[in-house]
């Protein structure tokens, strides 16, 4: 799964027992909460290019009515 904030893009990784054990959170939410160890790697394409990813532990759903939203212009 790829996620993204105002900072970028992070890609996470869901081992079969985390992935079975949150599947209706990850299925049914449009927000995330994720937990679990970050891990940054240098992308082999090019030199000095980082790769970003959560090796996940636990997901948690964001409920919409609790996302404070803003406009950049």
């Amino acid at each position: 799964m790829t996620l993204q904030d105002e900072t970028g893009f992070c890609d996470v990784v869901f081992k079969p027992a985390v992935y079975n054990e949150h599947r209706a959170t990850l299925n049914n939410s449009k927000f995330l909460r994720v937990h679990g160890k970050l891990q940054k790697a240098e992308n082999a394409k090019e030199q000095g290019a980082f790769v970003v990813s959560i090796n996940a532990s636990q997901v948690f759903a964001l409920p919409v009515a609790n996302i404070k939203v803003s406009a950049f212009l």
